[in-house]
């Protein structure tokens, strides 16, 4: 992605993928940010650019801000590992999250079972994990 920047440094899909990559490593995580704001300079809150942002911030441990910009991406795009992730997210925050979170498991248990796009051994690890019923 550097190869590319380098030839076209407001390449968005460029800076969106290597601030993903870069967003799991402490010592990179501010380079992250900085490609994330310059991509949405251009484009604005575009929901993928959203979700690696999400991702940071997490990574930051800043959950309030990743739950934020979970929302953002999910009122625009509602895919089902941008739900996921902020079921996770509301998860962490046990004081006003957690039925939210629940309500996201169930839910995305649902649309699994009924499309059978995902395997149901996956939907029943993901409500153990949240401790729900399905």
């Amino acid at each position: 992605y550097r190869e590319i920047l380098k030839d076209d440094p407001k390449h968005v899909l460029a800076l969106n993928n290597l601030a993903y990559l870069l967003a799991f490593q402490p010592e990179t995580m501010d380079e992250a940010g900085s490609l994330l704001e310059l991509a949405m300079q251009q484009v604005g809150d575009e929901p993928e650019l959203c979700h690696t942002m999400a991702i940071l911030r997490l990574n930051q441990n800043q959950v309030g801000e990743a739950e934020k910009w979970l929302r953002t991406a999910v009122r625009d795009s509602p895919k089902p590992d941008y739900r996921a992730l902020l079921a996770v997210c509301l998860d962490k925050n046990e004081a006003t999250g957690r039925d939210e979170a629940n309500r996201l498991v169930i839910e995305l248990a649902r649309e699994r079972f009924d499309t059978d796009r995902w395997p149901k051994f996956e939907i029943v690890k993901s409500a153990s994990y949240f401790k729900v019923s399905i």
